[in-house]
């Protein structure tokens, strides 16, 4: 809530106009000091509240007299801010709003101020009733650097020079109360209330007289006096100088001034006396030699507020910088550019509050000279470094945002770019994508290589820190745009390096459609650009899918890696990078296959054969007997069998056995066997093992495989006539099915050249042979049997018996003709 006294200002156009803080600041004097906020501007400013209470309170019922005394100090409160009103200097305190006069208080407003002299030196704050109590101020605000002194009264000199010089005016009362810090740090004469004008023909002069019954706050110090102003009664400038050397050792002695007579003007003439013995405290010797220069009895001993001011007190290299920066818009472009190269030496000896209040916001006003701001951006960055974050974004951030789009500086645009990195450290994730960021973008399309070149780079600082919306959507574009359009080489392998950073924070799919469509784009055989590109193939590689290293990245890895201009260790890194991607292609894509093979194993893999119930009937190994019997060994399927009825394949003579391994390049397909036709005994061979029929289970039926074609079935089995389709009636001839007959002996064939010599077919491999005259029969009656045995035998010559002596006569009906006018192999696929 706020206080009495900001009541008491809702009807002035103080309370209206501002937004005044419910607690003072500080307390400086008579006065409390509040923060506030222009409404309309924003503008920060101070508000000094007097409450009349704190005059009147102490007495209840005063006299004519005291009343009378009461006017004069709210006459002389109300000078003192018209007199800051009219008076205007950069040392002197300015006034935002005139005083305002109220039944219970005085109010006025000023620039924002932080501090006065008296808090910044530890000194207790005294209430009206010259109570002192707890010192109220800003914890900052409590130490003071020495350099800030030598540039506060430095200021402070600058000040009583004008009023000596140029107004006319004696201070009369500078106390450390009456000094103000405003924030940038700078010391502003104010308390004007006691002033005297000693241009007049007949100079006012009140004597300095302590009244008990007033406050000591608004009656002068008689500590900070000069001697012939209160013992000889005379107004002089020069005792304006007595004061400031009081007020030099008060900075060092937490405010207690050299001579403490306590308002006691006996006390007063004793101490001065003796003022070339008075002690200074813990006044620096660099300081000694000064002070008694101005602590002297007269005052035409003293130095002048000019004369001061080029005392040896401030030569140095610190505080001629700082008289330098504050006559900065008065010195040439060529002065002005060689200050700015030598600063960078000699910040660093700066205490931090003097960079952070007088030095930094100096630079930050010098920004507005875009032909020098190429100079004077790495000084803000070198002090942003010291800045807080609060204070980075409040106050100096603004001020950059309006630098970072500056486009006719191509230099001062790579000066803002070396050194974003510090203005990532201090800006928010937030601060940095709106405001900063354009400062990246605006690069990249300058056009200018060397911009580019150093945008490019500044990218792989700041990419982890980006979110991928706007690495996708907005940075990646003009990147890609940069390397598309560039005729630069350097700029080139920089955009490379640009897109190996941008790869490990985007995901699949940009790097699929957009990164490697632009690296096709590469024309050039420079070794420097392909080696780039070489480490986003890399990079890509680890996330890409296996069909697009196989389809894009390999065959173009392949393709630069022949450049004639690469040497032998660059040619070794692309071969390095080609078999790690290979091998990473050969494993992942081998592990698929094995893990699909392991869930779905194919059917002639011996590994299941499935039986009547399609069950997987025996998981151990299967012999070869086994396989072509059908089912698991315990029953032998019926062979074909001519009308002899000796199994042997209607040639006459016994079958030969077959080869151990009949099959070197494959497993042998299942063979699924026929339902027998007739109760014929099964027919022996001498290689077959012989099982008892009643021994023998029902024969189970394999699995089916797809047909592949005649030739890859080692053995023609009989088939239902009822799965057969008419074959076409040029091709086959209909013959009834004839029943299954004992073996009988093979007539002679009056045919030349029928005959097969197995012996050699034993001996040779297996040789397709060409189908026979139409005139000419190998014991099959029609033509179909000539075609089934010329592809039976092509496949599997070790099989066939060879021929006996004899008739023969064919044991397999022809198929039924087709009825959909298939040709004689497709005749077959029904069968298989």
């Amino acid at each position: 809530m706020f206080s009495n006294a900001l009541k008491a200002l809702s009807g002035g156009n103080i309370h209206k106009s501002y937004s005044v803080d419910s607690t003072p600041a500080f307390v400086s004097g008579p006065w409390k000091v509040y923060d506030a906020t222009k409404r309309s501007n924003k503008q920060a400013v101070s508000v000094f509240v007097f409450e009349k209470k704190n005059l009147e309170a102490p007495l209840q019922k005063p006299s004519p007299l005291v009343q009378a005394r009461y006017a004069q100090i709210y006459e002389q409160l109300k000078r003192e801010a018209s007199s800051l009103s009219r008076l205007r200097h950069p040392s002197i305190l300015e006034v935002a709003e005139p005083v305002e006069e109220t039944a219970k208080t005085l109010v006025f407003a000023t620039e924002r101020v932080t501090a006065s002299l008296a808090t910044l030196t530890g000194k207790k704050d005294e209430d009206s009733f010259g109570r002192k109590g707890t010192r109220t101020s800003r914890p900052q605000e409590t130490e003071v650097d020495e350099l800030e002194i030598q540039k506060g009264l430095l200021q402070v000199a600058k000040g009583l020079s004008f009023l000596h010089e140029q107004a006319g005016i004696l201070h009369s009362n500078l106390i450390p109360e009456a000094i103000y810090v405003n924030a940038k740090g700078d010391w502003k004469i104010s308390g004007l209330g006691f002033s005297i004008s000693f241009r007049d023909a007949k100079p006012q002069y009140d004597y300095p007289e302590y009244d008990p019954r007033l406050p000591k706050n608004v009656q002068r110090d008689i500590d900070f006096a000069a001697p012939e102003f209160v013992i000889e009664e005379q107004v002089d400038p020069l005792s304006d100088m007595f004061s400031l050397g009081c007020l030099i050792v008060a900075m060092h002695n937490r405010g207690a001034s050299p001579v403490r007579a306590d308002h006691n003007t006996h006390a007063y003439r004793k101490i001065v006396e003796r003022l070339d013995r008075l002690e200074w405290g813990q006044v620096p010797s660099y300081i000694t030699y000064v002070l008694p220069q101005l602590l002297t009895r007269r005052p035409v001993n003293r130095l002048s507020a000019s004369a001061f001011q080029s005392s040896k007190f401030f030569d140095n290299i610190l505080m001629n910088t700082i008289r330098f920066l504050e006559a900065f818009p008065e010195k040439s472009d060529h002065e002005k550019a060689s200050f700015m190269r030598g600063l960078l030496r000699v910040l660093p000896q700066f205490p931090d509050r003097v960079l952070q209040r007088k030095v930094l916001p100096s630079l930050l006003e010098e920004t507005k000279d875009h032909p020098l701001l190429h100079l004077t951006i790495p000084n803000i960055y070198l002090i942003i470094t010291k800045t807080p974050q609060s204070d980075f974004s409040a106050k100096v951030l603004p001020k950059l945002k309006t630098i970072f789009l500056v486009k006719d500086q191509p230099q001062a645009t790579v000066a803002m770019l070396e050194g974003l990195h510090v203005v990532k450290e201090k800006a928010t994730a937030k601060e940095f994508k709106e405001d900063v960021m354009p400062l990246i973008y605006a690069a990249l399309e300058s056009g200018v290589h060397y911009v580019q070149d150093k945008a490019l780079n500044v990218i792989g600082e700041i990419a982890a820190d980006l979110d991928f919306t706007t690495i996708k959507s907005r940075l990646f574009p003009k990147v890609a745009d940069v390397f598309t359009k560039t005729s630069m080489l350097s700029v080139q392998v920089t955009a490379l390096e640009t897109f190996l950073i941008i790869v490990k924070h985007v995901d699949k799919y940009l790097v699929t459609e957009k990164i490697l469509p632009l690296l096709q784009t590469v024309k050039t055989k420079e070794p420097a650009v392909l080696i780039a590109a070489l480490a986003v193939y890399e990079e890509s590689g680890k996330m890409l899918d296996l069909e697009v290293i196989a389809a894009q990245v390999l065959p173009r890895l392949w393709e630069l890696s022949l450049t004639p201009l690469l040497n032998l260790q660059q040619f070794k890194t692309f071969m390095k990078v080609i078999k790690d991607l290979s091998s990473r292609i050969e494993e992942e894509h081998g592990r698929k296959l094995a893990d699909l093979g392991s869930v779905s194993e194919p059917i002639n893999s011996s590994t299941a054969v499935k039986g009547p119930a399609g069950g997987a009937a025996d998981e151990g190994p299967i012999d070869f007997e086994t396989l072509v019997l059908g089912g698991n060994g315990v029953s032998q399927p019926k062979l074909l069998t001519n009308s002899m009825g000796n199994g042997s394949m209607g040639f006459g003579a016994p079958m030969e056995p077959v080869p151990s391994n009949p099959f070197p390049s494959s497993q042998p397909p299942a063979i699924r066997a026929a339902p027998p036709k007739s109760t014929s005994p099964a027919p022996t061979f001498s290689w077959s093992t012989p099982v008892s029929p009643q021994a023998r289970p029902p024969p189970a039926p394999a699995p089916q495989q797809p047909p592949t074609g005649l030739s890859s079935f080692p053995v023609m089995q009989s088939t239902p006539q009822a799965s057969y389709q008419q074959p076409p009636t040029n091709y086959f001839q209909s013959q009834p099915v004839q029943p299954v007959q004992p073996p009988q002996p093979r007539q002679p064939s009056n045919t030349a050249g029928s005959a097969i010599d197995w012996s050699a077919a034993m001996r040779k491999p297996a040789q397709p042979i060409p189908p026979p005259p139409q005139n000419k029969t190998f014991g099959w009656s029609t033509q179909n049997n000539n075609a089934v045995a010329n592809s039976s035998m092509s496949s599997f010559p070790s099989i066939m018996p060879p021929p006996r002596n004899g008739p023969s006569t064919p044991s397999i009906p022809p198929p039924p003709k087709p009825s959909n006018g298939m040709g004689s192999l497709d005749a077959y696929k029904p069968l298989l």
